[in-house]
C-alpha cells in the first residue's frame, strides 16, 4: 500500500464508502446505518482501550492488523459478543 494512502485520515474515506454504497451498491439506509454503528464500535475501543486520538485524527495506517484483532477480542471480551 503506498505511503500517502495510509496516512489519510479513514474518517474522510468511511465518509466517501458510505455514499458509495447508497449510490453505487444500492444498500438499504438500514445497512447503511448497521455499518456506522460497527464503526462507532471500533472507535469506542481505539479511544477508551487503545488510547487513540479522537476519531477524525485517525489515518488508515493506525487500523493495523494487531488493531482488527484487539477490536474482535474486545467484542468478545468486554461486550459480550460471538
Amino acid at each position: 500500500m503506498a505511503t500517502g494512502i495510509r496516512q489519510l485520515r479513514l474518517k474522510s474515506l468511511l465518509a466517501s464508502w458510505f455514499v458509495a454504497l447508497r449510490q453505487v451498491r444500492n444498500v438499504s439506509q438500514n445497512t447503511v446505518q448497521s455499518y456506522k454503528d460497527a464503526w462507532r464500535l471500533v472507535y469506542r475501543f481505539g479511544i477508551d482501550d487503545r488510547r487513540l486520538p479522537s476519531s477524525g485524527d485517525w489515518r488508515l495506517v493506525q487500523a493495523d492488523r494487531q488493531f482488527v484483532l484487539g477490536f474482535l477480542c474486545w467484542l468478545e471480551q468486554t461486550r459480550k459478543c460471538c
